[in-house]
């Protein structure tokens, strides 16, 4: 198995509807943490561990994946930020 408890995984884009994961779009893109690993698949915090997940589900995440998503984050609620105050200065 490729991954072990305590690893964050980001879920696949557009993963096969052949997976028997209820509402899986739901968790595309999210990061989740192996909170279980078993013969053949992983449990996930993502879904509360109910759900069995498949490593070709999975593709590794890491820290640089989160510090530069915080990044991202930052840089758009600046500029919402800025846009706002235009807006509020053109009245």
């Amino acid at each position: 198995m490729k991954y072990k408890v305590g690893d964050k995984v980001r879920v696949k884009q557009r993963v096969s509807r052949s997976f028997s994961i209820p509402h899986i779009s739901l968790y595309e893109g999210k990061v989740a943490t192996i909170t279980k690993v078993r013969s053949a698949n992983y449990k996930v915090d993502v879904d509360d561990s109910e759900w069995c997940w498949h490593e070709s589900l999975f593709e590794d995440y890491n820290e640089f994946d989160q510090d530069r998503e915080e990044f991202n984050e930052a840089v758009v609620k600046t500029l919402l930020e800025e846009e706002k105050g235009k807006k509020g200065r053109k009245k």
